[in-house]
């Protein structure tokens, strides 16, 4: 029997989102193979314990990292719904804006990590930077143009490697902040002279320009605090041996989290570009399997490698990563299902809402009784009440029910 329009169809989907996204992914895989190895490097230079300093201004910058996947995908969907890269102008604006106020905020952010003025200049300069590394990131999105996003993504974290090693008799701090910083800034002048030579694919007939930019702006950096916030909190509360443990599962973590990204990315432009099919569930069991791959392979590796490379026992780098783990797997599927629906129309302000209530829940319990228990088990704690108030909101506004079967 011949097979069906429908099945077919549906065949293309699968084959479209595996081959595009199994392309970004191991581009993406292969730069956080080697942003892991970054850090990894500088504990092995610098110790564990200084590592507890280094990770703290570093996931500054990462919270910039994952907060402009917010901006990127509200530059990409504005770029889709308009046919053009005018509006790219204002959203950079916005972001210069955006960047002084980061920079301006270092001296609070000083003292709290318990480092010098200079260094939190630097980390809150790296996060600025990789907030304008986006705009470029998103052009070739909307281009659907996803080689040059894989292939630079992997050369720019091969790159940083390359200059913590040129800079290594700096200090520590300045070492990987000014490695990190170059890094970012090159690749994304690489990403730029990229996307210069693609065109904007045009939009469904229906499709209209997002409100709430400024809200899907912020809810990027909400989305992923809260598997960051416990190596600020550990630097804060622990003792510098303690803390250093676990940032390091909270940077496996991080890890896992970040394989949200390239599904995500393949999914969203079609969705916003007026697509609808079974791809999208499809795209969340793809999401889900690569975030629990992972998760098994750091589990069986982690605590065997790491101590080796460090030279030292990490006592509690299991019982840290597990609860940190489960977590980053909750908020992998978070951040694919809430930016698909987004991109269908959802309501990025009740996202929000729900993002901020749940990190707040987080944070407190992490300060009413602070501990390495209650630090790595706050992104699983989080996790839940998110999952539960997205799936409220998800049923009265679905991107992923009938409608878009």
């Amino acid at each position: 029997m011949a097979p069906s329009g429908k099945s077919s169809s549906h065949r293309r989907e699968v084959g479209g989102i595996l081959k595009s996204g199994g392309l970004l992914s191991v581009g993406i895989a292969a730069g956080g193979v080697l942003t892991l190895a970054f850090s990894l490097i500088a504990t092995r230079f610098y110790g564990t314990k200084e590592f507890s300093s280094l990770a703290a201004l570093l996931n500054v910058g990462a919270v910039a990292g994952v907060a402009s996947a917010g901006v990127q995908n509200s530059v990409m969907f504005d770029i889709i719904a308009h046919g053009s890269l005018r509006v790219v102008g204002r959203h950079l604006r916005h972001l210069l804006v955006a960047s002084l106020m980061l920079i301006a905020l270092s001296p609070a952010v000083a003292p709290f990590l318990r480092v010098s003025g200079v260094s939190a200049a630097g980390a809150m300069l790296f996060s600025a930077l990789t907030l304008l590394s986006c705009l470029p990131v998103a052009i070739l999105l909307a281009q659907r143009r996803l080689l040059p996003i894989a292939l630079l993504n992997f050369l720019q974290a091969a790159l940083r490697i390359l200059l913590l090693l040129l800079c290594r008799h700096l200090t520590p701090a300045g070492a990987t902040l000014v490695a990190s910083c170059s890094a970012v800034t090159i690749g994304a002048l690489a990403m730029l002279v990229a996307s210069r030579r693609g065109d904007i694919l045009p939009a469904d007939s229906s499709t209209t320009p997002l409100k709430g930019r400024f809200v899907q702006y912020g809810l990027g950096a909400v989305l992923f605090l809260p598997i960051t916030v416990p190596t600020w909190l550990a630097r804060h509360y622990l003792s510098p041996e303690s803390a250093g443990v676990v940032a390091l599962a909270v940077l496996l973590g991080s890890t896992i989290v970040m394989f949200a990204g390239p599904v995500t990315s393949v999914v969203t432009p079609r969705v916003r570009g007026g697509e609808r099919g079974r791809f999208v569930s499809f795209g969340a069991w793809v999401t889900v399997a690569f975030a629990s791959f992972a998760t098994l392979g750091l589990a069986v590796l982690a605590p065997v490698l790491l101590p080796r490379w460090e030279g030292a026992a990490l006592p509690g780098l299991t019982t840290d990563f597990i609860p940190v783990a489960l977590g980053a797997c909750l908020w992998s599927l978070a951040l694919y299902a809430t930016w698909v629906d987004i991109a269908a129309g959802g309501r990025s302000p009740i996202y929000l809402s729900g993002a901020v209530v749940t990190l707040l829940a987080q944070v407190a319990w992490a300060i009413l009784a602070p501990s390495r228990a209650s630090l790595t088990w706050g992104p699983a704690l989080s996790g839940v009440l998110f999952g539960l108030a997205a799936l409220i909101e998800h049923r009265r506004h679905s991107s992923l029910g009938p409608s878009a079967g």
